[in-house]
């Protein structure tokens, strides 16, 4: 399977309490999670959660929220 690209970050953690791991993106706002028994499993879980929420924004005639700039520090 090819890895799919995207421009927002991906957060992924193991949560002890739900015994998974939780996969969110911040720029797209606070309910914008996954999760999956395994890591793979939640990143693509988040994965298709950004595929429908853009597809969202697209039908809505929306502006999704810009991914955050990154700055390389050397």
């Amino acid at each position: 399977m090819t890895a799919k690209k995207y421009e927002y970050s991906i957060n992924i953690y193991f949560s002890k309490e739900d015994k998974c791991y939780i996969a969110s993106v911040p720029e797209l706002g606070p309910y914008i999670s996954a999760f999956g028994d395994t890591y793979e499993d939640a990143l693509r879980e988040i994965q298709t959660v950004i595929d429908l929420t853009l597809k969202t924004y697209k039908d809505d005639k929306l502006t999704p929220p810009k991914p955050k700039q990154i700055k390389k520090v050397i």
